[in-house]
């Protein structure tokens, strides 16, 4: 008995080296993709499926609303602020993707109601700037008269840990506006336009503006694009607000110790994409890839075309046209890491379609439309890292009986998984 005991023992430890040798010889042969693929689940940490969509919970979610802003905090996205088609907001949301649940903002503290204005998140805090309380005409045009238009230069910064506010001073902060552009540097908040050339820089860790270089600056403008590229904040297109004054110049803003030691120098012409507003613009680590956007107001005068800006030569290269999306204003585009994902905006009505723009191969695909959310413009997207997550907006849409353009506000959005 004890003999067989033994030898079953020393059965079961070889079966059991056997084994371990086999998984190590079928794990070295296996591809680093596959196995990784193996590890993480059929479509990796997230669950989600390459190009397809997943709808946001309504649950808690902030009231519908447009020209509100959103950043990604590395696990939430928080909204702020923005126009529900009768009155200016101060509320917000913060949605976790992981549990598909939204937060309510502390109201607390928080600046006025607001729409047009900027958001950057830091790191630890989103801070929220500047805006306007107009019509919807004043705020979109600032050419167009009005008694009760206020463009604000007032601000706070939003700490999710606290769930608290705290408001940006106002000395030394720029004049009030809407619609401009911000970035964030790693250490300041720059911000810059609207229809002016004028910004500032704030740092939030000694609460201080700092005006930046007006020198050689970019043209007065709005509705232009800002990214952060490292070292420089680049400027591109944009117009005067009136719709036929638009551009295809830009620049470089390289911040100094001071406005003094600030520079400013022009982006290259040649070979730029046509001149513009309400494009989108993302930053891959190496190019700045501009796309779509106004070049007349008319219905129809929207453009599919758009361009690559490498800053280290100085140099742009086209984008393809063939298989992009149609032409659209007030759409939105994010950079996954490889490629640029653009959604929705308006191509007469609101559009629910998208494309991924691959400037490896420069080529496009077309976003899947299963489960996508509904037709919407003037909404946000941010990525996760594994998905786009699509919320808020407007769906705009002509109405043969009263010949004007209705609008629907939304609280609704989706989840878009790029997984290539």
């Amino acid at each position: 008995m004890k003999l067989f005991l033994k030898l079953w023992a020393f059965g079961t430890n070889l079966r059991s080296v056997v084994w371990i040798l086999n998984v190590l010889l079928f794990r070295m042969a296996w591809p680093a993709s596959a196995q990784t693929a193996l590890d993480n689940g059929p479509a990796g940490s997230s669950g989600c499926v390459d190009d397809t969509w997943a709808a946001i919970s309504t649950v808690m979610a902030p009231s519908p609303r447009s020209d509100y802003a959103a950043v990604w905090t590395g696990s939430e996205m928080i909204v702020w602020g923005g126009y529900d088609g009768s009155s200016y907001l101060n509320t917000g949301g913060r949605y976790d993707p992981d549990s598909d649940s939204w937060t309510p903002i502390n109201t607390v503290g928080a600046p006025s109601p607001r729409a047009g204005h900027t958001a950057v998140w830091t790191g630890k805090e989103m801070i929220v700037w500047g805006g306007g309380t107009c019509g919807v005409r004043e705020l979109l045009v600032p050419t167009a008269p009005s008694s009760t238009c206020t463009y604000l230069k007032t601000g706070a910064r939003y700490d999710p840990t606290t769930d608290s506010w705290v408001a940006t001073t106002l000395v030394g902060a720029p004049t009030g506006r809407a619609l401009h552009t911000a970035v964030w540097t790693g250490t300041e908040m720059i911000v810059w336009g609207r229809i002016n050339n004028t910004g500032s820089r704030y740092d939030p860790q000694t609460d201080t503006w700092r005006l930046t270089r007006i020198a050689d600056a970019p043209s007065p403008r709005l509705w232009h694009t800002a990214v952060w590229i490292g070292t420089e904040m680049v400027i591109w297109g944009g117009g005067m607000g009136d719709y036929s004054h638009v551009t295809n110049t830009g620049g470089r803003y390289q911040p100094g110790k001071s406005w003094t030691t600030d520079t400013w120098r022009p982006t290259s012409m040649a070979s730029a994409p046509s001149a513009r507003e309400l494009h989108t613009a993302v930053w891959t680590g190496q190019e700045m890839i501009v796309w779509a956007g106004n070049h007349v107001f008319v219905t129809y005068g929207s453009t599919d075309t758009g361009g690559r800006y490498n800053p280290a030569t100085d140099t742009w290269t086209g984008t393809s046209t063939a298989g992009a999306p149609s032409p659209r204003i007030y759409h939105s585009a994010v950079w996954t890491g490889s490629e640029m994902i653009v959604w929705g905006g308006q191509y007469g009505d609101s559009v629910a379609t998208g494309g991924r723009y691959d400037p490896a191969t420069a080529t496009w695909a077309a976003s899947s439309r299963v489960n996508a959310p509904s037709a919407r413009q003037w909404h946000t997207t941010i990525w996760t890292g594994t998905e786009m997550i699509v919320w808020g907006g407007v769906y705009r849409y002509y109405d043969p009986a009263s010949l004007d353009y209705l609008s629907v506000y939304q609280n609704t959005g989706g989840r878009y998984c790029a997984r290539r």
